[in-house]
């Protein structure tokens, strides 16, 4: 299941509120894993260049929760941040400096991007549930965290970007992989694609002319002028001289 622009709209409009807009906002539109928006700090993104640096993910083992390098060298990449993104980066340090204050902690420019109230790291099973928890209250279609990085692939496919450089920000070993996950997918956009370059071609109205079915009443009027055509052609004309080919068409047309 992928959510189209307008359900992604919808449900990041709902939760705008939640004290992690942000963290959904991203995993939306620039589809990072589960674990690596978990595992971000706030010195692997600069907002004033609008990019942010993946390198770090947390798992889940049993219940426990461990802080590990990413398992291919792709998985530690460089992500783009577009500037509603970053505006939302923005908004949402301001709003953990806040929290932090009123719990009597301070500002840690060198800690998770994401956290709980307490300042800990979230869990990545518990933003799962969570998810699932927004998705009841935004009233749209439901879909699992990892799916919202199919949705951030047809966005940004939608917005231009070719399968490598979505390739290079999902972060996935090799363009075959993306390839592969997201042909199904993007088969609507390639229809857009396909539909696009065919009105590139300029025509002359005469060759556009379109193909009007016939009604059944009109094939059986053809059908009956035919057959008088034939009998005309066939009867009065001098052309059949042959009389035992004549009696076969009286035969035929139900002749006397």
């Amino acid at each position: 299941m992928v959510w189209t622009p307008d359900q992604t709209g919808a449900f990041l409009d709902s939760i705008y509120q939640h004290r992690l807009y942000a963290l959904y906002h991203l995993v939306a539109y620039r589809g990072p894993r589960r674990g690596e928006v978990c595992g971000l700090n706030w010195p692997d993104v600069d907002l004033d260049q609008k990019k942010m640096l993946i390198q770090w993910q947390l798992v889940v083992v049993g219940w426990e929760v461990q802080r590990t390098r990413p398992k291919t060298e792709a998985g530690v990449r460089e992500v783009v941040l577009d500037d509603l993104t970053v505006e939302e980066f923005h908004r949402h340090r301001e709003r953990q400096r806040d929290e932090r204050h009123v719990m009597g902690l301070g500002w840690d420019p060198s800690g998770p991007v994401f956290t709980t109230l307490e300042g800990e790291p979230l869990h990545p099973a518990a933003v799962s549930t969570e998810f699932q928890d927004l998705i009841v209250k935004a009233g749209v279609p439901p879909i699992r965290l990892h799916d919202a990085r199919h949705v951030a692939a047809t966005l940004m496919h939608g917005g231009g970007a070719d399968l490598k450089v979505i390739q290079e920000t999902l972060g996935h070993s090799s363009y075959e992989v993306t390839a592969n996950i997201y042909t199904s997918v993007l088969e609507e956009r390639a229809r857009e694609a396909a539909e696009g370059a065919a009105q590139l071609v300029p025509r002359t109205p005469a060759r556009r002319v379109a193909h009007t079915p016939r009604t059944p009443s009109q094939s059986q009027e053809d059908h009956k002028m035919a057959k008088t055509q034939v009998r005309t052609s066939a009867l009065g004309g001098n052309r059949t001289p042959n009389l035992l080919i004549r009696r076969y068409i009286w035969i035929f047309w139900g002749c006397p």
